[in-house]
């Protein structure tokens, strides 16, 4: 089952703009799974354990790396890369700057005293990793697992800090209906309209 078009093309419905309060991600996350093959919904099985806590173990990393969904692979790297220097941060040992693509960025967030402020930071590292791992795909899996990463996030804020979680549900939303060339969307109607 190949059905990434029509989910794509479902998302900006699924996350209609108004009270970030509505979004609902297990809903969200059920109705993609309803639409995929079972091996498609074994990348989003992976994807969330990532998001648990109690999965995040080194076995989890060396599982994930051996992935044949290279957003996975890259993602959770990324991941790992972001928590290991965290762990040295919070040791009180020096991250290095050339220690990863991001590494100059994370050491600017580490600098940040609000720890509110860190965390949205870290986000945001977060999100921006997310869609830059998809950047000029169009209709296919890795959009959906990127999509599924900035939904967590908003899910996350919105427990957190309601303003925030506002902020990207905007942004989740914008990103999401300018993932279509030459799509132009109403906002008032879900229905779509070619240029």
């Amino acid at each position: 089952m190949d059905n990434y078009p029509y989910i794509i093309a479902s998302l900006p419905d699924l996350v209609q703009p108004g009270a970030p309060q509505s979004f609902d991600y297990e809903g969200v996350s059920a109705f993609i799974r309803s639409q995929l093959s079972a091996a498609d919904c074994r990348k989003i099985d992976w994807l969330e354990a990532g998001f648990t806590p109690k999965y995040i173990r080194h076995h989890f990393y060396r599982f994930v790396a051996r992935s044949r969904s290279r957003f996975l692979r890259d993602y959770f790297a990324f991941d790992a890369a972001v928590r290991k220097a965290k762990v040295a941060f919070l040791q009180g040992e020096p991250v290095l700057p050339d220690a990863f693509e991001e590494a100059p960025a994370l050491i600017a967030i580490f600098a940040c005293k609000d720890i509110i402020g860190r965390e949205r930071q870290l986000d945001q590292l977060y999100w921006g990793k997310a869609s830059d791992l998809v950047r000029g795909h169009l209709f296919d899996m890795d959009v959906i697992l990127s999509f599924l990463v900035h939904a967590a996030l908003v899910q996350r804020w919105n427990a957190l800090d309601p303003e925030t979680g506002r902020k990207l549900f905007a942004d989740l939303v914008s990103e999401v209906r300018g993932t279509f060339k030459g799509v132009e969307f109403d906002t008032d109607t879900p229905e779509k309209k070619t240029n």
